[in-house]
Parts: structure tokens; C-alpha cells; sequence
């Protein structure tokens, strides 16, 4: 109940008092870690989520919430490793797949791998439009802009303000030769009041296609 409410000290407070009395719970240790996470308060999380990840090495739970905290804390590049421990232990997790697929392609290593795992993430979650995103991305990297335009015209279809699958929806476009339609896309794109970073690649894509 408190954590629902949102009264994260309190309900830190009530699971320390049982973690006194069972300090190798499983389950403790996990609730007190997303307890922490949610009060962002990181290192006392993965301290938390690690000790959980001892008690039940196959559990890939405490592992999401560990890659989840580095990514939070800027230690996004420490993440890979987890997602491949996890896909070790669990083929199929779709979180997994698609956050190592979308590395991959920003890495622009081993395209064919990021492919699969997108494609397998895709199957796993088919509605799922970060998902999608991902597999649009790897498309987008690997030249597929045909694949890569449904993909994102599609999930436009459904939120046409988000800014950055306008942004990738004019990559791909711009990466097929369509480079007025492309512009357009990135005009549209300016409208949606686009995140600073945003805004410098739009800006940067712009200039490119002139």
C-alpha cells in the first residue's frame, strides 16, 4: 500500500523490518529493489536486485532491473553483457532481444544478429511499437528503407506526434532518394516540440538533404 501510494520511505521501513527476519527472501530483496528504484535511489537498488540475482541465478527479473539501473545512471554500455546473460538464460525474453537488437544497430556491429533478435522480439511482443521502433531502426541500418517506411508509417498511424519515428521515418526515406518527402517528414517532425537532441538531428538530417 505504500508503495502505491508513493510513500517509498515508509514502505522501505516496513521491508526492511522483514528482510531482518529474512534476509535471503527472494522476493524481499526484489520488491525492496524496485521500492528503491522507484525513489530513485539507484545504488541501493542494484544492491538489492544483485543480492536477489545471487539467491536465483535463473530468475532473469533481477538482471532486467540491474540493466535498467545502469541505463538510468548512464552506464548504458554496460548493459550489453546483461542482455546476453539473460538471452543465455532465457532464449526468448523479449526486452532482452529488442534492447540488444537496437545496441547492435546503433553500433553497427553484426547487423544480420540484430535483425534476428528484433524479428524474434517482434514476434514475441507484435504489438509492442518500441519493439517495432527497434526493427525499423536495424532495417534502417541495413538499407532495407522499404521495410523500414511501413514500419514507421504504421506507428505513425497511431501517434503521429511522436518526433522520433518521424525522425526515422525520414532516414529511411531520405536513404531511398525521397528526399522531398523526407524533409517533409522532418518539417512535421520540428512541429511536435522535439527534444533538444532531437532538434540537433533533424537540424543535422536537414542540412544533408539541403
Amino acid at each position: 500500500m505504500h508503495v502505491r501510494s508513493g510513500d517509498y520511505p515508509r514502505a522501505i521501513q516496513e521491508y526492511q523490518v522483514l528482510l531482518d527476519k529474512s534476509p535471503d527472501s527472494e522476493d524481499l530483496n526484489l520488491r525492496m529493489g524496485e521500492t528503491h528504484l522507484r525513489a530513485r535511489k539507484l545504488p541501493e537498488a542494484m544492491k538489492y536486485f544483485e543480492k536477489a540475482s545471487s539467491l536465483n541465478p535463473q530468475n532473469t527479473l533481477p538482471l532486467l532491473k540491474i540493466a535498467v539501473i545502469h541505463e538510468l545512471s548512464n552506464g548504458k554500455s554496460k548493459t550489453k553483457p546483461i542482455y546476453e546473460k539473460i538471452l543465455r538464460i532465457s532464449p526468448d525474453n523479449p526486452v532482452a532481444l529488442n534492447n540488444l537488437a537496437y545496441m547492435m544497430a546503433e553500433s553497427g556491429v553484426d547487423l544480420d544478429q540484430a535483425l534476428t533478435y528484433a524479428q524474434r522480439a517482434k514476434q514475441k511482443l507484435p504489438n509492442n511499437p518500441d519493439v517495432a521502433d527497434t526493427l525499423g531502426w536495424v532495417y534502417i541500418k541495413k538499407n532495407l528503407s522499404d521495410d523500414a517506411i511501413k514500419i514507421f508509417r504504421d506507428l505513425l498511424q497511431v501517434k503521429p506526434d511522436h518526433v522520433t519515428w518521424r525522425y526515422h521515418l525520414a532516414i529511411a526515406l531520405f536513404q531511398k532518394g525521397d528526399k522531398l518527402q523526407a524533409k517533409k517528414e522532418l518539417e512535421a517532425a520540428l512541429k511536435n516540440n522535439p527534444r533538444q537532441d532531437e532538434m540537433s538531428k533533424i537540424k543535422e538530417l536537414m542540412s544533408r538533404i539541403g
